[in-house]
């Protein structure tokens, strides 16, 4: 009996335990209905089902995120005003990338508390806003540090006139914070809360817009076809300068902006210009631009930045300008003297097509008086007979072709042709196919001419 008695009290006791177990387990705390809120940290708190091996995993990457989300929050909304006054592309891009930054800088966080129960679990962690402070301010205490010192060497140089090396030392300013550009870089500067990120690229960004480039007034007015060899210079200036100004060796490129050619140009500035000699020019648009520009991708080059700090860069304004050419088409004329057997053509077989071609390629082949005449085609062709086979006539055509330059009086192209056949039933027809087919040895020889000449 008394066997009987102690076996219910422990079944009754051990009952009791697994109830009280129950009730504890299912039991929510408050925090997870309820999210708290609390000055002194940044919190994460999620929830995740228990349906992967590792939900422990997720669930602190999910809550680290929300502390990195509201410490990027507090980044860009400190620095949303002045970074706007940048430009808004520099300000979607901080913002698109400081999140991602925060979550990977995260250190001295715990986790605080977790609940469980069969289906899902919450955990809660969070991270002391000064412990967080403090390991940050001393990691980049020495970075600041150098970004400042760079940032008054860049000031004082330009209020010196030596543009070069501000921009050197604006440059590395962002270099030397190029890995933390994302971060919360505050320092302060008389009194006021400044942050880094926005001094630095506002010093390049001032810099920037005081250089002005002042091209030709006029456009340049070439003739397509005709040798060029035009020297270009584009003067440099510098925006309310109170002294002389050292505006050698800055970086420049320039290049055809509409249109296409060749052009040799200096890589660097000599005293206040830019300058470059224009070769060739291949395109026949009657309106093209040459531009003259800051190569930002020079200093990309010469500090290695990464590709987030390249995008930052070309996001700015980069000082450049345009000079317009204005490309004529040149005036051609076509004589031709075509002979089938002895017969001069009163509707020639060759010429016809020789304008046709120019018309295609936009040159001119009307004119209201010799002296606007540029180039000069003179065509000959004419035939003899060949050979008699059942019936089919064959006609041997030979002839010439020669371009010259009227203005010069030079010869450009000159080449004779021989022995290109032509059949028909009809004799006079098998001349005329002939000749059509020398027309068509013509015509691609001066097709390469132009193109080379484009």
């Amino acid at each position: 009996m008394k066997d009987t008695n102690m076996k219910k009290a422990i079944i009754l006791i051990l009952l009791s335990i697994l109830c009280h177990n129950n009730e504890a387990f299912s039991q929510r705390p408050s925090w997870v209905e309820l999210r708290p809120v609390d000055s002194s940290y940044y919190i994460g708190i999620v929830q995740v089902n228990k349906n992967s091996s590792d939900y422990m995993k997720i669930a602190r990457q999910e809550a680290l995120q929300e502390i990195s989300n509201e410490i990027s929050t507090i980044i860009i909304s400190n620095i949303d005003h002045s970074i706007s006054e940048i430009g808004e592309s520099i300000r979607e891009l901080f913002s698109s990338n400081v999140i991602a930054y925060s979550s990977n800088q995260l250190e001295g966080y715990e986790l605080f508390q977790k609940w469980e129960d069969s289906t899902e679990c919450w955990v809660y962690y969070r991270l002391s806003k000064s412990t967080f402070e403090a390991l940050r301010e001393e990691k980049l205490k020495g970075i600041k540090m150098g970004c400042i010192e760079n940032l008054n060497k860049a000031s004082q140089n330009a209020d010196n006139g030596n543009i070069e090396q501000a921009l050197y030392f604006a440059f590395s300013a962002l270099k030397s914070i190029e890995d933390y550009y994302f971060d919360n870089l505050r320092y302060l500067i008389d009194g006021n809360q400044a942050y880094l990120s926005i001094e630095a690229i506002q010093m390049v960004n001032e810099l920037f817009s005081k250089i002005e480039i002042e091209g030709l007034a006029e456009p340049i007015i070439y003739k397509h076809t005709f040798p060029i060899n035009r020297s270009l210079c584009f003067k440099i200036l510098y925006k309310n300068a109170q002294q002389q100004l050292n505006l050698t060796n800055l970086p420049f490129h320039i290049s055809f902006s509409k249109g296409d050619g060749q052009i040799l140009a200096d890589k660097k500035s000599q005293s206040d210009s830019i300058c470059a000699s224009i070769v060739q020019i291949f395109s026949v648009q009657p309106y093209q631009t040459i531009e003259a520009k800051l190569n930002t991708a020079y200093y990309d080059s010469a500090f290695s930045f990464n590709d987030d700090m390249k995008k930052i860069i070309g996001c700015l304004n980069v000082p450049s300008s345009e000079v317009s050419i204005q490309v004529l088409s040149p005036v051609f004329s076509v004589i031709s003297s075509e002979i089938n057997f002895a017969d001069t053509l009163m509707q020639p077989a060759i010429s016809p097509g020789i304008i046709e071609q120019l018309v295609a390629k936009h040159f001119t082949t009307s004119y209201q008086s010799d002296s606007e005449i540029d180039l000069e085609i003179v065509v000959n062709g004419r035939t003899i007979k060949g050979s008699e086979f059942n019936g089919i006539t064959t006609a041997i055509a030979e002839g010439d072709i020669e371009i010259t330059n009227i203005k010069t009086d030079t010869q450009i192209f000159y080449k004779s042709y021989s022995r290109v056949s032509g059949g028909h039933l009809i004799e006079k027809d098998a001349g005329l196919n002939a000749l059509q087919n020398l027309r068509d040895l013509m015509l691609e020889d001066l097709n390469s001419f132009l193109e080379i000449n484009n």
